[in-house]
């Protein structure tokens, strides 16, 4: 599924290899995969694990725009 490209200019989304790079799931305290961190101004603000259905993806999403 695809987030849409409502988002294209509103942010921007990055995949960690968890296995590849364990510093970055250390650092920031992520104990299961998949884990979504949000970002405002390099500082993380909101977190969820696990899997959402899409449109409860976006209303995450937009609650922080």
């Amino acid at each position: 599924n695809e987030i849409g490209p409502g988002y294209i200019d509103r942010a921007r989304f990055f995949k960690v290899n968890a296995e590849r790079s364990p510093s970055i799931p250390q650092q920031y305290g992520i104990s299961g995969v998949p884990t979504v961190i949000l970002f405002k101004g390099g500082e993380p603000v909101d977190r969820f694990s696990g899997l959402l259905p899409i449109d409860d993806l976006r209303a995450w999403i937009d609650q922080h725009l």
